[in-house]
């Protein structure tokens, strides 16, 4: 069954100079269609995403600019209107200085995955993709779960974890890890390097909705969903 008009989930895509497109427009092309029904086809959006970025044009690893909706500090003041946070990667040009400084991002990312969850909202989930996760660990978000990046970055995300201090991480190669809900209520999903986010964005989908949402979503869209870890 595709999602009710009333299932609009909030997303903050958090953008920065040089991020991957992958990292975004994949998960952006799985939730575009995850109002899609077979009787209707496509219904009201499922998935409202915002572009938070420093930058009013974002400069991608290609020649692609995207435009922001809002800048962090923006963001920052209606960060308890998102459901979703959605960080993906970059090369280590570009993460490492990210992640190894007080950077905007990481303070934003540090303040969403620290919030008090809501009761009257629906529970809040932060999805990276790629070397996003580093982000993530660096914010010492990561504390008793597993985690994965890039199969090439993940020495780098135990670095990541301990600059956060969570040296404790557990470290793995997944095309996905969904380590479930913290205590605080917050969900943590680590897609793998680049095309996971497809897999862990097919994954978010049938979590939220179902199972047969998701798999119409991977036949629309002709990709292979392939699974991850489910903690």
């Amino acid at each position: 069954m595709a999602p009710q008009q009333s299932q609009v989930y909030r997303v903050a895509l958090l953008m920065f100079d040089g991020v991957d497109v992958l990292d975004f427009a994949g998960p952006l092309e799985v939730f575009s269609h995850a109002s899609f029904s077979v009787e209707s086809g496509h219904g009201p959006p499922a998935f409202d995403v915002e572009f938070i970025a420093q930058s009013e044009v974002i400069p991608t690893t290609t020649k692609l600019r995207v435009l922001r909706d809002l800048s962090i500090e923006e963001a920052t003041a209606k960060v308890d209107s998102y459901d979703i946070l959605l960080v993906p990667g970059g090369p280590p040009d570009v993460i490492v200085p990210l992640y190894k400084s007080d950077s905007p991002e990481l303070d934003f990312i540090r303040l969403f995955g620290n919030r008090p969850q809501l009761p009257e909202k629906k529970r809040k989930t932060i999805f990276s993709v790629c070397t996003g996760s580093l982000l993530l660990g660096s914010a010492g978000l990561l504390a008793d779960l597993q985690a994965t990046s890039h199969h090439m970055f993940l020495d780098e995300l135990r670095e990541a974890c301990k600059l956060g201090g969570t040296p404790d991480t557990g470290i793995v190669c997944a095309r996905y890890i969904d380590s479930g809900r913290r205590e605080t209520g917050l969900r943590i999903i680590c897609a793998g390097g680049v095309s996971s986010g497809l897999d862990a964005a097919c994954h978010l989908i049938s979590t939220e909705f179902s199972e047969e949402q998701a798999l119409l979503v991977a036949k629309l869209t002709e990709y292979d969903w392939r699974r991850g870890i489910v903690a």
